[in-house]
């Protein structure tokens, strides 16, 4: 049996999810090993590439898998990304620009990787239980996804590094650091810059770098989930070439899929600004703030010039004060008045820029939340899950998959999801209901808003391994789910299913035991 796994991003809580769907599939035992054992193909993008990373690393040094785990929740609890980011930045020459990203790299590389290079597992894909892995990240210069992808050699080809546009030979993708690929995988637009490549790679100074850079110049990289969030679509270029190195194959040559994902289908609707600022602030407009500067400027001139004829001190020190500052504040904002009404006055609005400047502040608060709320739901919702739907679809659609994919989703075992109406129509047994202690786990994980990291306050709400256990059994939800659905209907499975099938008594202990104490296997791993 062959097993495709992906991992979605989603900063931290993607990382300690898909670290909860390893450990669950690390302890359920086959015939001829674990279940993870099976997992052939491995996609991840973002967060969700710290795991994916961290544990290739692991298969190639023959760490034990509970080991690694518990190494990863030591990294979230043990290292400050915000503190040390800040503090390389301060020793930072400013000369050489300022990168956050680039200082992310380097605690990566030396905190969680060790300062290991994709030269540890490229040429030893073919003896990892994983063959094919990808680290998925976005080119920002093409539009299009730039992978960091390692296979087991078939022929000549052993990996694929890049894209159309920009292809790292084997020689130079074996230089980039795992630090670097969980950089370029996981830059978030707005939280981070751009990874340049090879300008901020440590391979620039290298022959194959400058060679890069006579050939392709610089571009930026950028997190993958601005294409596929899921990684799914590497997923499937994979499975076109296994089933194209077995040219007589009809069906598919992964037996499943299972997506672990920590984003969902919903989003919170645009709702216009209701804020209200006071009264006599939001009457006020550009021509009057530029009015009552004038006004207090000459007003503290005039108190100036009398306290000076009077030799009043006391007076003379303070108008003084108070007409630099004012009269200061009036130079600076009537020329950027000036600055900005020559910009206007050289787009489609010149002709109303009068207007504008008699616009009220109230008018232009509301305006201006209102516009920046509806870009901030465009990029983080509309745009993010339109993409969700569309790379859902590519396996959903399909038939040849029906029976072969799981979406395994941080959300799903919460109070009010869509469990709750599968058990009273009875397309759930009742023996699979979360218990309710599940199901407060399982909001709480939910809860957590998408973060580059986890803060002081999340670890004392013990968040981390809050995460990992919603991981676990929700996987073994997921899993039991399916063997379930299969009673029903085993068509388009291969028959190597039948060891997951006889892994079914198994899972159900384990549920059973999560149903009593969702915390029991994180605990056993971690403590």
């Amino acid at each position: 049996m062959n097993i495709a796994l992906t991992f979605s991003g989603g900063g931290y809580r993607a990382a300690a999810f898909h670290l909860g769907t390893l450990s669950m599939l690390h302890h359920v035992k086959t015939e001829t090993g674990t279940l993870l054992e099976h997992v052939e193909v491995l996609s991840t993008v973002s967060g969700g590439t710290l795991t994916g990373l961290r544990y290739m690393q692991a298969l190639t040094k023959g760490e034990d898998i509970d080991e690694m785990t518990r190494s990863i929740y030591k990294f979230f609890f043990d290292v400050d990304m915000m503190t040390m980011a800040l503090q390389q930045l301060d020793d930072k020459n400013p000369q050489e620009g300022a990168s956050a990203i680039r200082t992310m790299v380097d605690i990566y590389d030396e905190k969680l990787f060790g300062h290991a290079t994709f030269a540890d597992f490229i040429d030893k894909m073919g003896d990892l239980p994983v063959k094919h892995y990808s680290a998925n990240a976005t080119d920002f210069e093409s539009g299009i996804p730039f992978r960091f992808q390692a296979s087991e050699k078939i022929g000549n080809y052993q990996g694929f590094f890049g894209n159309v546009d920009h292809r790292l030979s084997l020689a130079t993708a074996s230089k980039v650091t795992l630090g670097e690929a969980m950089a370029c995988s996981s830059c978030f637009p707005g939280g981070f810059e751009p990874l340049v490549f090879p300008d901020d790679f440590a391979l620039a100074k290298t022959e194959d770098g400058k060679k890069m850079k006579e050939k392709y110049g610089s571009f930026g990289i950028m997190d993958g989930g601005c294409v596929d969030n899921q990684g799914i679509e590497a997923i499937l270029l994979v499975e076109e070439r296994m089933r194209k190195k077995e040219k007589a194959r009809k069906d598919k040559a992964i037996d499943l899929v299972l997506i672990s994902d920590v984003t969902s289908p919903y989003m919170k609707g645009y709702k216009p600004f209701t804020g209200s600022l006071p009264r006599f602030i939001r009457k006020l407009t550009l021509k009057r703030i530029g009015n009552w500067l004038w006004l207090f400027s000459g007003l503290f001139a005039v108190a100036l010039t009398v306290a000076l004829l009077y030799h009043l001190f006391l007076p003379s020190v303070i108008s003084g004060v108070l007409f630099a500052v004012v009269g200061t504040l009036t130079v600076l904002f009537h020329w950027g008045k000036k600055e900005l009404v020559k910009v206007l006055n050289g787009t489609f609005v010149k002709h109303a820029v009068p207007d504008l400047m008699n616009l009220s502040l109230g008018n232009i608060a509301t305006m201006v939340a209102n516009r920046a709320t509806s870009l901030v739901i465009l990029i983080t919702s509309v745009f993010m899950k339109h993409i969700r739907r569309k790379e859902y679809a590519s396996i959903y659609v399909d038939p040849g998959w029906a029976n072969r994919s799981i979406t395994n989703a941080i959300y799903e075992l919460r109070p009010d999801e869509l469990w709750e109406s599968r058990l009273k129509n009875k397309s759930l047994p009742s023996w699979l209901q979360p218990s309710a202690q599940m199901q407060q786990v399982s909001a709480k994980a939910t809860g957590m808003a998408l973060s580059l990291w986890f803060t002081e306050k999340d670890k004392a709400d013990n968040m981390p391994k809050t995460i990992i256990a919603a991981g676990q059994f929700t996987t073994c939800f997921n899993l039991l789910d399916y063997l379930d659905k299969l009673k029903a209907s085993s068509w388009n499975t291969s028959e190597r299913i039948e060891e997951l099938k006889a892994c079914e008594t198994q899972l159900r202990e384990m549920w059973e035991r999560f149903r009593e104490n969702p915390f029991w296997l994180v605990d056993s791993v971690i403590d």
